[in-house]
């Protein structure tokens, strides 16, 4: 008597969420080449589908060299270093137009330049413009730039952490004390912004 063999695959998902579910196999390439295999049933196997169509549709063989900026062709093949650099370049990239006040930069804790206002979302980011554009060695602790005093209201707060707690209760700024600070960087009416850039100046040094 023939006997006929069926091997079913199950779902990676749906097994460790306690259920079984017929799968379909997917072999995926990653980053640097790696390749992995998962099992998905028709639900959880959606997303890849459409990734693959997508794919299909407008992928491109991978390449080495990549375009000029400000130019559509032809191209310019670049050095590892290079390219590396221009990835730090992005990462360290300010947040353009971002309001000091907004919700987004409370939630995001933005940390803005002291001598121009311009955010960033991250310190990398801070100290890389301090150099390129201030030619300023890295941003010091913010205790010995900020102070205690409040810009907003000219109240003074005896140390940075009294300040902060005073932004967020008294003036609704949570997050980096720098945000209040940005935001009455242009109406420096107690000179308080004025004395924190004369601090950063003379705390972070120039470059040589």
């Amino acid at each position: 008597m023939a006997k006929e063999l069926v091997i079913l695959s199950w779902c990676d998902v749906c097994q460790d969420e306690d259920t079984r579910t017929e799968g379909t196999s997917y072999t995926l390439g990653i980053g640097g080449g790696k390749l992995l295999e998962v099992e998905l049933c028709e639900r959880h196997g959606k997303p890849v589908e459409e990734v693959i169509d997508l794919l299909a549709t407008h992928g491109k063989p991978p390449t080495d060299e990549l375009p000029v900026p400000g130019k559509r062709g032809p191209y310019k093949k670049r050095e590892p270093a290079q390219t590396v650099a221009m990835a730090e370049r992005k990462r360290g990239a300010p947040l353009r137009q971002i309001d000091p006040r907004s919700d987004e930069a409370a939630k995001r804790n933005v940390m803005f330049c002291l001598i121009c206002a311009v955010g960033f979302a991250s310190e990398y980011g801070l100290n890389r413009h301090l150099a390129d554009e201030h030619e300023l060695s890295a941003m010091p602790k913010q205790s010995e730039v900020y102070g205690g005093v409040c810009p907003a209201c000219g109240e003074d707060q005896g140390q940075i952490r009294a300040l902060s707690n005073h932004s967020t209760n008294v003036h609704h700024m949570a997050g980096p004390v720098g945000r209040l600070f940005a935001l009455h960087a242009e109406e420096d009416k107690y000179g308080v912004v004025a004395a924190a850039r004369q601090r950063l100046l003379e705390s972070a040094g120039t470059l040589l």
